[in-house]
């Protein structure tokens, strides 16, 4: 994935043929960003936002970007925070007790 600035943000998913594909709620949320999140044009749109040089990869059913496959991968990374989150809070504590105990010894 990448983050297009040229394009307010817009994720894409890169394919081996090097093109980006966007991601349809990275799209959508540009445009609500916009204008709002209920205004009469808002499909037509983020559909705008996803015109793309397309290669023919985004329209597999293993591409990364269909809604069943995005959210597998959301939960991947919300996993991996999840994780990193809790190594870094023992590390915090861990830091805490060390400073603590320095404190506590006489000079």
């Amino acid at each position: 994935m990448k983050r297009r600035l040229d394009r307010s943000g817009l994720i894409e998913y890169v394919c081996k043929c090097g093109v980006g594909h966007p991601v349809w709620g990275s799209a959508l949320w540009i445009c609500q960003n916009k204008n709002g999140t209920d205004y009469p044009e808002l499909d037509r749109d983020a559909t705008n936002e996803m015109i793309h040089g397309c290669c023919g990869c985004c329209e597999r059913d293993d591409w990364p970007g269909t809604v069943e496959n995005s959210l597998k991968v959301a939960h991947d990374i919300i996993k991996s925070q999840n994780k990193t989150i809790s190594q870094l809070n023992r590390e915090i504590s861990r830091l805490l007790i060390v400073e603590q105990k320095s404190k506590l010894k006489p000079k």
